[in-house]
């Protein structure tokens, strides 16, 4: 995974320049460091989790195809089914 980068020093040196003393300026540049670090979403991450939810869209679509095969294929043989009946049914009132 990719790592965010944080320029302490410059951050520590920044406020060293605005009067915090020097060790508050390194622990809170530290501390910010790690804040900033842990929250960062790197776009390998990105990139691993779209592939996730593509394999997930591929693998419903392909469901959803099957029942849909399904329900067409048996709306077609129940039409045909009573197509047949009426024409028999039809041909014995005659």
């Amino acid at each position: 995974m990719e790592t965010a980068v944080f320029d302490t020093l410059a951050y520590a040196n920044r406020l060293k320049k605005v009067g915090v003393p020097e060790t508050q300026a390194e622990t809170h540049a530290q501390l910010l460091s790690e804040a900033v670090v842990s929250k960062v979403i790197t776009s390998q991450y990105l990139d691993t989790k779209l592939a996730e939810v593509m394999a997930k869209i591929d693998v419903r679509v392909a469901e959803l195809k099957t029942k849909l095969i399904r329900w067409v294929l048996g709306a077609a043989i129940a039409q045909t089914s009573i197509i047949l009946s009426c024409m028999k049914l039809i041909k014995l009132i005659h």
